[in-house]
């Protein structure tokens, strides 16, 4: 089961499962972005009621997960760990770029938003102690400094 959340950015689905992967569609003005999508049925639909898409961005590697296919049945780029984005209203923040880890964050200006892939989450695993979030276990000893900003 999904999980769809409405929020002032645009939506966010949840795969209920064991990794919890997040995807959003991030609404900027009548152009929907989506971020790191899962090919879910209702949340992608109730997307597509939100406006135009404008690209697909994957800020993490590894998450391919159904980026390509979706970009490709949309009509619309494919955005693989972008340094930078020819056309939107983000700003790519590089989180780590080594050969074992490529992720970029996004920073919306106009919104004061961030969005970021994997570095920093919500899960149980993430946010230990008080915080609703923390950073990822793997990155904790050598944390990203390029979300200092």
């Amino acid at each position: 089961m999904t999980q769809i959340h409405e929020h002032a950015l645009g939506l966010s689905w949840v795969m209920d499962d064991a990794m919890q992967r997040a995807s959003h569609a991030l609404l900027d003005g009548d152009r929907v972005w989506l971020v790191d999508p899962v090919d879910d049925v209702a949340a992608l639909g109730q997307a597509a009621t939100l406006g135009a898409p404008a690209g697909v961005l994957q800020l993490l590697d590894r998450h391919n997960r159904d980026c390509a296919a979706i970009a490709a049945r949309l009509g619309v780029p494919h955005y693989k760990v972008p340094r930078v984005l020819p056309e939107g209203p983000f700003t790519c923040r590089s989180v780590m770029r080594n050969r074992l880890w490529r992720e970029v964050a996004l920073w919306w200006p106009a919104r004061r938003a961030l969005i970021v892939a994997e570095a920093l989450g919500t899960a149980p695993a993430f946010a230990v102690g008080d915080g609703p979030v923390g950073v990822h276990p793997m990155l904790r000893l050598l944390s990203p400094k390029g979300l200092k900003g």
